[in-house]
C-alpha cells in the first residue's frame, strides 16, 4: 500500500500526501514540484508591508520562491511526522541536473509525534503565519490533533491560512 507522487505541481503534492494519510499508506514517495502556494501567501504579506523576521525574504521574489519551496517541504515533513510517519527528505537527482530534486520518503509507523506538530505551529508562526494546503486536507482526526496543539500550550494562538 504505497502512494507515489512525482513532480506533482504546487498543491497537488499536498493532495497526494493527504490521500496517502487518509488511506493509511504504508509508504509514501513524493517529489514536489512548482511549490508556489506559500510563496504566493508570502507575496501577499510583502504587498501588505507585513513585518517580521522573514519580511526581507517576502519582499525578494527569487529568495521568496526558493525559501518557500524549502519551507513547504519542511512543513510537509512535520505534518507527516505528526500523522504517524517516519520521514526522510533526500536529494534523489544530483542538483547539477535539476533544482527539483527533493524526495520526501515516508513510512507509516503509527507513532504520532506531537512535538512535530508543535514545531509545525511554531515554524508557521515564525515565517509569517501562513500555512500550507496539507494542513487543511488532512483527515479529521489529524486536523483535530493539529488544532489541539495550536490551541493548547501556545496561548490560544491559531495560525492564519
Amino acid at each position: 500500500n504505497a502512494v507515489v507522487a512525482l513532480h506533482a505541481c504546487d498543491t497537488a503534492t499536498d493532495e497526494a500526501l493527504a490521500l496517502a494519510i487518509a488511506e493509511r499508506a504504508d509508504f509514501i514517495a513524493a517529489a514536489p514540484c512548482c511549490q508556489a502556494e506559500l510563496a504566493r501567501k508570502w507575496s501577499e504579506l510583502a504587498g501588505a508591508h507585513g513585518r517580521g523576521p522573514f519580511a526581507p525574504i517576502w519582499r525578494a521574489p527569487e529568495l521568496r520562491r526558493q525559501a518557500a519551496a524549502t519551507m513547504t517541504d519542511a512543513l510537509r515533513m512535520l505534518l507527516l511526522r505528526g500523522c504517524g510517519y517516519e520521514v526522510t527528505p533526500q536529494e534523489f537527482v544530483p542538483s547539477a541536473h535539476t533544482p527539483k530534486n527533493m524526495l520526501l520518503r515516508a513510512t507509516r509507523r503509527g507513532n504520532y509525534q506531537i512535538e512535530a506538530l508543535r514545531e509545525y505551529v511554531e515554524l508557521v508562526a515564525a515565517t509569517g503565519g501562513r500555512t500550507i494546503s496539507l494542513a487543511t486536507l488532512l483527515p479529521a482526526e489529524h486536523r483535530d490533533r493539529l488544532a489541539s496543539v495550536q490551541t493548547v500550550g501556545h496561548g490560544n494562538h491559531r495560525s492564519a491560512t
